[in-house]
Order: C-alpha cells, then sequence, then structure tokens
C-alpha cells in the first residue's frame, strides 16, 4: 500500500473573480515518483488538519506566494511579494496536527520557508534588497551539503539545483539543523529538524526529477522523494 501524503497548494482566484485551487502537476509528480499517493487539501479548520494527520502519512508543503510577513512579526515591505493568507493559516494548521500525530513533513520553497517561520524563525521578504545577493527567478547554482548529512549521502558533498525565489531564511526557527548551504549568497538551502521527520529545501527537487524534467541541471532528485516517502512507511 503507497502511503498516502496530504498536499498543499496555492488559493487564487480566475479573472472573474471565482476561486480556485492551483497546484504544478510536478509537485504531484514528485511524491508519485517517490512511491507515495498525494492528496490536494485545500480547506481544513483545525479539526479537520487533524483527522487528516491520524489519516495519512506524511504531509508536502510546496511551494508558491510568500508568506506573509506578520506570521514572523513582521511588516510587509515594498518588495515583498503577492501572499495566500489562507494558506498560511491551513498549513499551520496542517503542521501543528502532523507534528502532534508525529507523521514526516517534506517542506519545499515557499513550504521551507512555512515550516522555519513556524519554528519561530524569520525570513528574507527580498534577498536582493535587504542582502545584495541575488538568486534569479529560474537559474541555476551549486550547493554545499553538511558532511554526514542525508543530503551528502544522497548526492554528495557538491551538487547543483535551481532557484525559483526571491525570499529566503534569515533565522532559522528553533531545533532546525542546517544540512546544505548556498554557494552564490549567505543562505540556507536545506534543513531537517533536530527530533521530528521533517526534511526542507529551499530549490525545487520536483522540478529536477521524473520524465520530463523541468530543471536539465542538476542530479535526479527521485532519491529525496525516496527518501521521504521511505520516512511515511515506517510510521504506517
Amino acid at each position: 500500500m503507497k502511503p498516502l501524503i496530504i498536499t498543499t497548494g496555492a488559493h487564487i482566484h480566475t479573472p472573474e473573480g471565482y476561486p480556485q485551487n492551483l497546484l504544478w502537476q510536478v509537485y504531484m509528480d514528485g511524491i508519485l515518483v517517490g512511491g507515495g499517493l498525494p492528496l490536494l487539501a485545500t480547506d481544513a479548520g483545525q479539526e479537520d488538519a487533524s483527522q487528516l494527520a491520524r489519516r495519512a502519512d506524511g504531509l508536502f508543503l510546496s511551494g508558491g506566494m510568500d508568506v506573509t510577513p506578520h506570521c514572523y512579526a513582521q511588516t510587509a515591505m515594498d518588495a515583498c511579494g503577492p501572499v495566500d493568507n489562507k494558506r498560511d493559516l491551513l498549513e499551520i494548521m496542517l503542521v501543528r496536527a502532523f507534528i502532534q500525530a508525529g507523521k514526516p513533513i517534506l517542506g519545499i520553497c515557499r513550504g521551507c520557508q512555512m515550516l522555519n517561520v513556524y519554528f519561530g524563525g524569520t525570513l528574507y521578504q527580498d534577498i536582493s534588497t535587504q542582502t545584495g545577493y541575488d538568486h534569479p527567478y529560474d537559474s541555476i547554482h551549486d550547493v554545499t551539503a553538511v558532511h554526514g548529512s542525508i543530503l551528502e549521502r544522497l548526492f554528495g558533498s557538491d551538487f547543483t539545483v535551481n532557484s525559483l525565489h526571491h525570499q529566503a531564511i534569515r533565522t532559522l526557527g528553533k531545533d532546525l539543523i542546517p544540512i546544505a548551504y548556498a554557494k552564490n549568497g549567505p543562505f540556507v538551502e536545506a534543513y531537517v529538524h533536530k527530533e521530528l521527520p521533517i526534511l526542507a529545501t529551499q530549490w525545487h527537487p520536483e522540478r529536477m526529477t521524473g520524465v520530463i524534467r523541468m530543471t536539465k541541471e542538476g542530479p535526479d532528485m527521485k532519491p529525496l522523494f525516496q527518501y521521504f516517502i521511505a520516512m511515511c512507511r515506517r510510521g504506517m
């Protein structure tokens, strides 16, 4: 039986003003490639989130709009992009429920940032404005994996990833341990939790695997998704 993975996506509106839920297919494909069964969750109160955490085997926080700065006690700068308040609230409730249930969580890009904020960390609202560094959208750069980390075991000490973000981790949340750093700026590119089954990357591994890769450079990221799904299987 495949592990059931609750997956989050964006809340947007059509040009006519109708609400719509959006998730790139490659996110679902990443879970499928890893051996899991993704299920998109778009609306949930805390009781609903707890029910999902009891029934599912893992949580996957995908990429998307900026995390609302109020979530980490800051005022939005002009450089801060569009936010998704409904998604912020949903993901906070889901993260809380899955942590209470002891279930694994994977965060990618925005998901990485949201998990960091949940644990009390902060973000650069715009890395170019606030640090002078730049990770151009849909660009390529190298990262260094921390010695002994799961990323070093899977991909080696140095490997290539993609950038599709203008925000990044500023201060790490409580008990989060960095396992990869960008080579083109002072940014944490991946972390795990000291005790909980949590893994997060700033880059987009879902674009670096599958039959049709959106990012051609870098290693196949299938082992990353397989590792996460293996974490979920252990709790089944």
